[in-house]
């Protein structure tokens, strides 16, 4: 599964070298998801107005306004993660056996 992985991210490891001179590469779907189920991992985060530009140049930019005349928060930003917490649950989660796949959920039909 590692090389697995590895492989299907070789793209993106080549542009954080070469564009951010990041080593390796941040999984930032997995980290998102991660949070969600494990909030606990988060080890810095702040309250702050975000908006998404809408105009050609900038379309998709996340602008983040910390000014004092800012509208209030509408958004909690997570800025870093337990490393060690994040990897332990991927980690366990890709050794952890799938499910059943002839187990179908209470009620449903196949």
């Amino acid at each position: 599964m590692a090389t697995f992985a590895h492989r299907i991210n070789r793209t993106v490891a080549d542009w954080a070298r070469d564009v951010t001179g990041l080593e390796g590469y941040d999984l930032p779907d997995p980290i998102a998801m991660a949070v969600a189920l494990r909030p606990d991992l988060i080890t810095e985060q702040e309250r702050a107005y975000v908006d998404v530009a809408v105009g050609e140049e900038t379309r998709g930019q996340m602008i983040i306004d910390r000014r004092v005349s800012a509208p209030a928060p509408n958004v909690t930003l997570v800025r870093r993660v337990s490393e060690p917490g994040f990897k332990k649950l991927l980690f366990d989660t890709c050794a952890a056996p799938a499910p059943d796949s002839a187990a179908t959920p209470s009620g449903a039909t196949r």
